[in-house]
């Protein structure tokens, strides 16, 4: 090893002084065959530790056709139950592959720093009851329980670091979505009636929301998306599940209108209230109508379906997609339900039963109206702002819940800033 050192301090020498040289030809060419030599002499070196230890010089020079394992020999090594995970960090992005008898994935992560920032905030917590003086068994009860949830939340901070891939949907005609358009309610899982939870007519300057605090389907289908731009700026919206590992949003919740850059990171959380939760999913991949590049305005095409990493749909349900005509969603005033993560709720009036701020309580409203159609866009009165876009316009179906649109963006009085009718995405636009 001591030699093999040896040869190697001499060799990183001799590259830099040949790069130094670069105007000198004789004394380059001195260099080159000064090079030349210690890598005879390196070679030499590894043969006879290949002679000698022939173990060690598998592990220090594994020759690629005999010391390193093919894919197929490396799957044969894993049970069906093993996943294997292979991580390469640097310093712009970083990757990730991950093996299973059967199959192999890739996916993009963030930088170095990134991970490693989130790597030593989880390594802090879990070392916090080891310090001197502290006796985590005998902390309260509520202490306990927000250290736990400052931990999990470090953890699937640190787990969730995948980069989403875009496609747009001019290009995903040949993608297979396992989606039917069809609610699913998982076994057991307890429903609730559309008024059961307890309508912002901002419109109307009238405000009657109420938070949504129901755990049964189909509300804890819907939830907070959050991510994160280019630019490194948080934000959040609404989604929606429409299949097992599938999202309904806005484009626009996952690509800046003003500059058609994609997010880089997302993530989905279903049925958040108060900041609390149980899951929360990773963006793998995002399917878009509009990527604003030809014209950052308000567009009919601002949809997205987002696929997560995780089957949450199995656990929480999804809801069904349905385009009626619109003919029809108009004669059926008051007749819809709108849940969304606006940033502007809770409320003063509900503030006081809350304490995570504004955008991690959905609001509640129902009876809202499809007004009419309008340059391909559904004008709605239900309750929207900041947070809310992506949010679902339900109805109920032969009672069943479907989305019927999808809300995404106000419009205003410019000299008074009141709200004058809302925006909704048609769901045959989607289809």
């Amino acid at each position: 090893m001591a030699e093999e050192k040896r040869l190697r301090w001499k060799l990183d020498a001799q590259e830099k002084l040949l790069q130094e040289l670069s105007s000198n030809k004789e004394a380059q060419a001195s260099a080159q065959k000064e090079i030349d030599n210690l890598l005879s002499q390196q070679k030499e070196l590894q043969t006879k530790i290949r002679i000698s230890s022939p173990k060690f010089a598998g592990l220090q020079y594994p020759d690629p056709e005999r010391d390193i394992l093919k894919l197929p020999q490396i799957q044969r090594q894993l049970d069906k139950d093993t996943l294997l995970l292979q991580y390469s960090l640097s310093e712009k992005r970083s990757y990730l592959w991950g093996v299973t008898p059967n199959s192999i994935n890739s996916y993009e992560l963030p930088g170095r720093e990134a991970i490693e920032t989130s790597a030593a905030k989880f390594k802090e917590l879990l070392r916090k009851c080891q310090k001197p003086g502290i006796d985590c068994q005998k902390l309260p009860a509520e202490q306990k329980a927000k250290d736990f949830q400052e931990i999990t939340q470090a953890a699937t901070e640190l787990q969730q670091t995948i980069t989403p891939k875009f496609i747009s949907s001019k290009e995903a005609g040949k993608l297979k979505l396992q989606v039917d358009g069809k609610p699913f309610i998982p076994s057991g899982l307890g429903t609730s009636k559309p008024d059961e939870n307890d309508s912002r007519g901002i419109p109307t300057g009238i405000d009657n929301r109420t938070p949504m605090l129901s755990h049964k389907y189909p509300w804890l289908a819907i939830g907070r998306v959050q991510g994160t731009t280019d630019d490194a700026k948080n934000y959040h919206c609404t989604g929606t599940l429409i299949g097992d590992n599938l999202v309904l949003t806005n484009a626009h919740c996952v690509i800046d209108s003003e500059t058609g850059k994609f997010s880089t990171k997302i993530q989905f959380i279903p049925n958040v209230i108060d900041k609390n939760y149980e899951d929360i999913a990773e963006v793998e991949q995002v399917i878009y109508g509009t990527d604003f590049k030809k014209s950052n305005k308000i567009s009919s095409n601002d949809w997205a379906i987002m696929k997560i990493n995780q089957p949450l749909g199995r656990k929480y349900g999804h809801l069904g997609l349905k385009a009626i005509p619109s003919d029809t969603l108009i004669r059926n005033q008051k007749g819809f339900f709108f849940v969304g993560y606006s940033g502007d709720f809770p409320t003063e009036k509900y503030q006081k039963y809350f304490s995570a701020g504004p955008g991690w309580t959905a609001s509640y409203e129902a009876g809202c109206s499809i007004i009419k159609e309008e340059s391909n866009f559904l004008l709605h009165d239900c309750a929207t702002a900041g947070g809310s876009s992506g949010s679902p316009i339900v109805g109920v179906i032969n009672g069943d819940p479907y989305i019927v649109a999808l809300n995404n963006a106000e419009v205003k009085n410019l000299s008074t800033g009141q709200d004058i009718v809302n925006l909704a995405v048609k769901i045959s636009t989607i289809e």
